[in-house]
This record gives C-alpha cells, sequence and structure tokens, in this order.
C-alpha cells in the first residue's frame, strides 16, 4: 500500500488526480485489500494519550463487553441480534457474500440498515 500512495502522491502533485480523487482510490484499494482500520473518536491527542496497541485492546475489551450485553436476552436461547451479529461477523471473517436487511432500534436512533457485502 505504501507504494501506492507514493505513486497516488505523485499524480496528485502532477496534476493528473485531485486530492479527493486520490483518497477514495485508495480507500476503494484497501477496502479489496481487506485492509483494517482501528480508530477510537474518543482518543486524546496529547502527550498522555495511550499507544495505539492500548487503544486496540481497549476497542477489543469494549467490543467483547458489548458482544456479551447482546447474549443476554429475556428468553431461552441465542438472542436474535446476537444470532444475526454472529452471522454477519463470520460471513466477513470467511469472505462469504452476504444480503440482508436488519430493522431494529439499536439505541442509537437508528431505525434500520442495510448491510451488502459482496
Amino acid at each position: 500500500m505504501d507504494v501506492i500512495r507514493t505513486k497516488a502522491g505523485e499524480f496528485v502533485g502532477q496534476g493528473l488526480l485531485s486530492e479527493e480523487e486520490s483518497k477514495k482510490m485508495i480507500h476503494a484499494i484497501e477496502q479489496e485489500r481487506h485492509v483494517e482500520r482501528i480508530s477510537n473518536s474518543d482518543a486524546q491527542a496529547d502527550a498522555t494519550a495511550s499507544s495505539s496497541g492500548d487503544q486496540a485492546d481497549d476497542l477489543w475489551k469494549t467490543l467483547a463487553e458489548r458482544e456479551e450485553n447482546m447474549k443476554t436476552g429475556s428468553g431461552e436461547g441465542v438472542p436474535d441480534q446476537f444470532r444475526v451479529y454472529r452471522e454477519i461477523i463470520e460471513s466477513i471473517q470467511n469472505g462469504t457474500p452476504l444480503r440482508l436487511f436488519i430493522q431494529a432500534s439499536a439505541g442509537t436512533g437508528t431505525k434500520a440498515m442495510h448491510i451488502d457485502s459482496r
């Protein structure tokens, strides 16, 4: 990816691509190559901020907590929310095409989410 970023920078410098076009193309290539970005919008950008490894650990810990919360249901068996979540995650991990339409209120104000992975 470093070579592609360098070339894109050269093309921008020569006026062959705009900065926005360059970013979009790099993002598309990253998606094709399954590049994952881990970020934390709440992170502090000062000297006391944790290292990126600590941030990743914190994010994985938060994810595990949220997964446990999803497993908690009012009835017997696996709650639908967790079952659908696992299906989506397994599809992403296996690279299996997935097309679902999910309608739910997850406490975020979002009423519907369409997932189309091909």
